[in-house]
């Protein structure tokens, strides 16, 4: 249960922007509960289970995320953003504890159960999120555009769980075909979600993979069957649709993700500008120069939460749209060496990982450099969390205090 609670907490921001959207109130912050739900967990494993015994890649891991944070609290000293900043140091500590440690203080994290969850999760949202964003009419209301923004989200969780089936050694479900199911139906998601670099991303990380690998996929051939099996039948279902409603696929089902790619296409012709791509462009431009200013500013930064206030006028939420630039911004040039050695360190330590591959946390890292802030890169933390977790988890010794009875014990957890 506690694998499910842990997805959902991941997957909770998008739950609270779909009941406002369809105007539902049910007085609950979802984002807050499934917090609470997870501290309650952490402390109750940790009451009950003592001795942990943690490797040496975990407490690297865990003192260097610290290290960022001391960083980033000595740097109110000198923040030009009187409130956002303290906000900040709040929102990294949260996804810093229950996003990154929470599978390594509970008793018996199972990851592939937690993936099962995730999906079960997922894919129903997307359902309901493609439809109410390529079906129903545009609505131009503050809700409706803010559950809209929520397409990279969708894009990239569903490209992450593409990834997952395709190249995890071990096997998340029992029946392969329910695991190549899941991988097509994540890649569909992926497609139709109009995220555009989760996409771009997906495919580069393919032919990527391909040219490495020198084109030995590591898609089994019972895989190829089942492409036959799913895509000969889903090719006639499909044209069948297009010749008696044309209408809905292409000005439907499709219109939003064609039109994005059309603007990100005219955008690099030149002949014209798309506004997402062309604003990141002037976020780097500005927070490179910015960077370089002084030498104090190279060394130590703006601050914890500055750049909202320095590039707009106003102490708001504001990033760059690339972590190491905004760490560098922020908190110097060790708050950026720091986040190169968190990735880094456990992406070359050579191990394999029987279900989360090093893939899965490059395709997540490339999406992350282009979106999100470091306090609240959430999809990269656990992720990051469960590729190094089975190491941890064959030194886990835990022995257990008071010894309660097991449908007690689930009433609770």
């Amino acid at each position: 249960m506690q694998e499910f609670f842990y997805a959902f907490y991941i997957l909770s921001g998008l739950f609270d922007s779909l009941f406002a959207v369809i105007d539902i109130n049910l007085h609950i912050d979802f984002g807050i509960t499934s917090s609470i739900i997870l501290i309650f967990i952490m402390l109750s494993d940790i009451f009950f289970y003592s001795r942990l015994k943690l490797p040496k890649l975990f407490v690297q891991e865990v003192l260097i995320l610290f290290l960022i944070l001391l960083i980033a609290i000595i740097s109110l000293l000198y923040t030009a953003s009187p409130a956002y900043g303290k906000y900040k140091i709040i929102v990294y500590l949260k996804e810093f504890i229950l996003a990154f440690v929470f599978p390594f203080v509970v008793h018996k994290f199972d990851i592939k159960r937690f993936v099962r969850s995730f999906v079960f999760i997922l894919f129903p949202y997307t359902i309901v999120y493609l439809y109410l964003v390529q079906v129903i009419p545009y609505r131009n209301e503050e809700v409706y555009i803010s559950f809209i923004s929520r397409y990279l989200t969708v894009g990239l969780f569903n490209g992450i769980i593409f990834f997952l089936m395709i190249f995890s050694k071990e096997k998340f479900y029992r029946n392969e075909f329910t695991q190549f199911f899941v991988a097509f139906v994540a890649l569909v998601f992926t497609i139709l979600s109009s995220a555009r670099a989760p996409l771009i991303f997906l495919i580069f990380i393919l032919f990527a993979y391909l040219l490495v690998k020198g084109f030995n996929l590591m898609i089994k051939k019972t895989w190829i069957l089942y492409s036959f099996n799913v895509l000969i039948p889903g090719l006639f279902i499909f044209v069948f649709i297009i010749f008696s409603n044309k209408e809905f696929i292409v000005e439907n089902l499709l219109s939003r993700t064609i039109l994005r790619f059309s603007k990100f296409l005219v955008f690099f012709k030149s002949k014209g500008f798309d506004p997402s791509t062309y604003e990141r462009i002037l976020f780097w431009e500005f927070t490179i120069k910015k960077i370089f200013e002084s030498l104090k500013t190279v060394l130590f930064g703006f601050g914890i939460g500055s750049f909202g206030i320095i590039y707009y006028g106003e102490d708001i939420r504001a990033y760059p749209h690339n972590i190491f630039l905004e760490a560098w911004f922020e908190l110097g040039i060790l708050g950026i060496i720091l986040f190169i050695l968190f990735f880094a360190i456990p992406l070359f330590t050579k191990k394999s990982n029987p279900y989360i591959s090093s893939i899965v946390i490059y395709y997540a890292l490339l999406n992350i450099l282009k979106s999100y802030s470091f306090a609240d890169m959430r999809p990269l933390y656990v992720f990051m969390a469960l590729y190094i977790f089975p190491y941890y988890y064959k030194s886990l010794k835990k022995k257990l205090i008071f010894r309660i009875p097991s449908n007690f014990a689930y009433f609770f957890i």
